[in-house]
């Protein structure tokens, strides 16, 4: 089983290491504790949160899952520092349960998923982008089809995108609750949508 641990920050003191290997490339640690000299390609990668949790993910599990984290100037190795992210628990811990394959707790908030969103975009995580176009559309989400819609653009999700736009026809832009979510929207997109709504009349 892939799988990345989060390390508490009370575990400042050494503590036995406690680790696995899967197929020779999965490296799994508890503690933050010093690396055994299993090669550089297996060493752990640990990343921190703006709340100051700390997690554990093997460096070519990230490396396979990102692209900004082949290209970056981080260096990986026994002695490295935590690598900082700036993002709250919530939406690190979110995707990195994405990438290691392991299942995520349900959708709550539009804020959650579009934070989660953000921060796969920015680490051009391919796979985990795809798992999170298709949660876009999930029913809690539809409750608020144009936020849908914009964030579908967004993420340059056309096929989202165009089944959120089936749930608007009744939507008023001028609304105030609308108002907000139709400013992210790029005026040729509006367009679209204005569009394909006629098209449906």
């Amino acid at each position: 089983m892939r799988q990345h641990a989060r390390i508490s920050s009370n575990h400042a003191r050494p503590s036995r290491v406690k680790s696995h290997l899967l197929l020779y490339t999965h490296f799994i640690m508890t503690h933050p504790v010093p690396v055994p000299k299993i090669g550089r390609s297996v060493l752990p990668t640990i990343l921190s949160s703006l709340d100051g949790a700390l997690y554990c993910l093997s460096l070519p599990i990230l490396r396979r899952s990102t692209t900004s984290f082949v290209s970056s100037s981080f260096t990986f190795g026994p002695d490295s520092k935590p690598i900082p992210i700036h993002e709250y628990d919530i939406v690190l811990k979110r995707l990195l349960r994405i990438i290691g394959a392991l299942a995520i707790p349900p959708w709550r908030t539009f804020d959650d998923l579009e934070g989660v969103l953000s921060l796969a975009e920015a680490w051009e995580a391919r796979a985990a982008l795809d798992i999170l176009r298709a949660s876009i559309t999930s029913p809690v989400f539809l409750r608020e089809p144009l936020r849908v819609y914009a964030i579908a653009i967004t993420v340059r999700s056309e096929e989202e995108a165009e089944f959120a736009s089936k749930y608007t026809p009744a939507l008023s832009l001028h609304d105030k609750k609308n108002q907000e979510t139709s400013h992210r929207i790029s005026m040729r997109s509006l367009v679209k949508w204005r569009d394909e709504f006629w098209e449906r009349m």
